[in-house]
């Protein structure tokens, strides 16, 4: 907006000059609001960016990541394209300790150890999620998570191009499970408990090591590690590559 000001100023303030201007600068809007013609709609979709389909087509190990209160989970997937399963290769957390206090160069160190120890991949999926905090008590949470999570994701991209990672919405991933209420995502953890223990799918493979410490971590670090899982699954379904029913 404000390179539009400067140059309408500096072109005088004529209809003719002004419709020029905002033609050029703001050429969505304008053709919005031009009589005559029609607001193009929205467009909507669950990840941003939007993977191309050559990506789509290329890409075989995806990995995930979700930040809470008290850990970042990742879980790695990869894809094998001769009989079209999906294997578990790896599933991990990393334990946070939220500080009143705490040095941005601390975090940020901290930040570039654990990408370290996230897997190469094609794509790295990680959840879009609003940055405001609806209660004022939250605020300082939400923050120190945001500041975390771009130290990571920047650390990541010196060895990915920004187009490699992705965010999908928070509310798609619920919705693709059915792990919503209204508005609000419940647990999906008993889910990925199914999946891993007890009804273990046709085209999912999970490696027995990885079984056995899921099995063992508490309930909390499940949670957040189950969420990894279902956000890296989100993706293989919005790209209907995965099709096996997990609800």
């Amino acid at each position: 907006m404000w390179a539009l000001r400067r140059s309408l100023s500096s072109h005088g303030s004529s209809n003719s000059s002004i419709k020029s201007k905002v033609s050029e600068v703001l050429p969505n809007e304008v053709k919005a609001v031009t009589p005559g013609t029609r607001p193009s709609p929205a467009i909507r979709n669950p990840m941003l960016p939007i993977p191309s389909a050559e990506m789509i087509k290329k890409a075989s190990v995806v990995v995930s990541i979700i930040f809470n209160a008290s850990q970042i989970s990742f879980s790695c997937i990869e894809r094998n394209p001769k009989d079209q399963t999906f294997a578990l290769k790896e599933l991990q957390f990393h334990p946070l300790v939220l500080r009143s206090k705490q040095h941005f160069l601390s975090s940020m160190s901290e930040m570039v150890t654990l990408s370290k120890k996230i897997p190469r991949s094609d794509l790295c999926m990680i959840e879009e999620y609003p940055t405001t905090a609806a209660n004022p008590h939250m605020f300082a949470y939400v923050l120190q998570i945001t500041q975390l999570r771009s130290f990571l994701l920047g650390s990541l991209t010196s060895r990915m191009d920004l187009s490699q990672i992705v965010a999908i919405k928070t509310v798609a991933v619920a919705r693709l499970f059915n792990t919503v209420v209204g508005n609000e995502r419940v647990s999906g953890q008993h889910l990925v408990d199914n999946i891993i223990t007890w009804k273990p799918l046709p085209s999912f493979i999970v490696p027995q090591k990885l079984k056995d410490e899921y099995e063992n971590y508490s309930a909390i670090s499940k949670e957040g590690l189950a969420n990894a899982i279902l956000l890296n699954l989100a993706y293989w379904r919005l790209t209907k590559q995965f099709t096996d029913s997990i609800t």
